[in-house]
């Protein structure tokens, strides 16, 4: 599956959607957060949390993303090569929606990942660095948090420091019809 996500001039929301798992410590084990990002906006448009990284972890991260949003045929989701995002049942999904799957190359650069490796930077520096939560309603807490926090507030040099929500409803406004 090639990458298709770096050769696209992003215009609007819903051209690439950027998707990766990370681990939080919890206790003495991990928890895994799966998230799915307008690569347009920053925005994050669907999350899941959970005790395994498996194909239910992606699956339900991609499915709140696209109830939340639901995006147009054509719509590129682009991810590293894990087993979640190539198993046939991810793929038999993305394909009934009309999506078009994009990976990182084999050998993968720095720059397929750095959007995503931008958020869970963020996301880890803003509360999770030096931290382990005591257990996975904590670790939850955070998550259920920090997403609203993330794209209302937090402010993004690549948007012209403004959050992802604001910068969507700037650029996207309705316009008023007299």
């Amino acid at each position: 599956i090639p990458n298709r996500g770096r050769v696209i001039e992003l215009t609007r929301p819903d051209q690439v959607w950027l998707a990766d798992i990370s681990y939080l410590k919890v206790g003495r084990r991990w928890r895994y957060l799966a998230v799915v990002m307008d690569k347009f906006s920053r925005r994050v448009v669907g999350w899941k949390l959970g005790p395994r990284k498996d194909l239910g972890l992606t699956m339900g991260a991609f499915e709140q993303a696209v109830e939340a949003r639901q995006p147009e045929a054509g719509l590129v989701f682009h991810t590293d090569r894990g087993t979640e995002y190539g198993a046939f049942t991810f793929r038999e999904r993305l394909e009934a929606l009309g999506f078009i799957q994009s990976m990182n190359r084999p050998t993968a650069k720095m720059a397929d990942n750095s959007t995503r490796e931008s958020f869970f930077h963020s996301m880890k520096a803003d509360g999770v660095h030096g931290k382990s939560f005591r257990d996975g309603r904590a670790a939850a807490g955070f998550i259920r948090w920090y997403m609203p926090f993330y794209n209302s507030k937090r402010l993004h040099s690549s948007l012209g420091y403004m959050p992802p929500e604001e910068f969507e409803a700037k650029l996207f406004q309705p316009r008023r019809v007299y």
